[in-house]
């Protein structure tokens, strides 16, 4: 008989949708929190009219701003309403992505309607520090950096999605792919590779709401803005129609982003600044060439350079698939 499963995680690039295929292909029946996802906010002609007027009298006060709290609010409490649609333990697992953006109230409710529940931070713990007041909540936590890892929480890696709803296009259309949101070392970071390398084709793209940094982007001649996120399938058909995926580390932590499993699974070089890397299992120093501020001259003849199949243990250890089941494995 299938399983109940219910995974918490809020997104806007539709990585929902990824979860459950592959959670029915695993012979789950998945429900999600959020049970959808909130539309981004548009403000209307009346809209623009109260915030110019109230903008006269309350030069600090964004109606806008007032507008995107109050429909968060009346979308929390109309999501929060549907958990009261199923009994006490209904859920055989409920994992939690990101824990600490979530209210205690919240979590209790949870607690009562799940008969597993899994944290899972996939992001540095000491990012967010709210995190450790949430772990008694959990029957097991995990996180994705080792070094955050002690008697509480567990370790595992993120994963890549072994199941895919559909095929993706394997035309090759660019040499190197980075998309990410904006920061000033990752921004200054592909200004300095792209102008180390003038015959590639990159495809660097930034993702900003700060009226500078846009303008920044748009001055560049090598890094695109980026509106808006990416659907999460859009995003794994570009990195497939690249020789090379790049990754750039977070300063807050060390643990291996998606963007190194994808380029693994889909056979691609991986570029990354996380020298972490070399620790796991999956390094092979024909397909991963860890960046520094001194060789980025060795980029080209890397890539240009065969990939080394990894054995089919190796890429299936971190699929989803064993991912989920190491983390609602309960025997240890």
């Amino acid at each position: 008989m299938d399983k109940n499963i219910l995974i918490v995680l809020q997104t806007h690039n539709n990585i929902v949708k990824n979860f459950k295929y592959n959670l029915e292909k695993n012979s789950f029946v998945p429900y999600f929190y959020p049970s959808s996802q909130l539309p981004k906010y548009q403000p209307n002609i009346v809209d623009n009219i109260i915030n110019f007027a109230l903008k006269k009298i309350y030069p600090n006060f964004s109606f806008f701003d007032y507008r995107k709290q109050k429909r968060q609010q009346k979308y929390n409490f109309q999501q929060k309403n549907i958990l009261e649609n199923y009994s006490e333990n209904f859920f055989d697992y409920c994992i939690i992505f990101r824990a600490d953006s979530l209210e205690d109230q919240l979590l209790s409710k949870l607690r009562s309607k799940s008969k597993k529940l899994i944290g899972y931070q996939w992001d540095g713990m000491n990012r967010y520090p709210n995190v450790f007041s949430k772990l008694s909540f959990f029957d097991r936590f995990f996180c994705f950096d080792p070094n955050d890892s002690n008697e509480q929480i567990n370790f595992i890696t993120n994963f890549y999605f072994d199941k895919l709803p559909s095929a993706l296009s394997s035309e090759i259309l660019w040499d190197i792919t980075y998309i990410g949101h904006y920061t000033d070392e990752r921004f200054d970071l592909l200004e300095k590779i792209a102008k180390s390398l003038p015959h590639l084709k990159l495809n660097f793209k930034l993702n900003t709401s700060n009226y500078k940094n846009i303008l920044k982007i748009k001055a560049s001649k090598y890094v695109k803005y980026l509106d808006d996120v990416y659907d999460y399938s859009t995003l794994l058909e570009i990195h497939n129609q690249s020789k090379a995926i790049l990754d750039i580390k977070a300063d807050e932590h060390s643990g291996l982003s998606f963007r190194i499993f994808e380029a693994m699974q889909f056979d691609k070089k991986l570029i990354t600044t996380n020298s972490e890397i070399i620790n796991y299992d999956l390094y092979n120093e024909s397909n991963i060439l860890i960046l520094n501020t001194h060789n980025c001259n060795e980029i080209e003849r890397f890539i240009n350079n065969p990939y080394q199949s990894i054995l089919p243990a190796i890429k299936e250890k971190y699929s989803f698939t064993n991912w989920l089941n190491n983390i609602i494995s309960f025997e240890k």
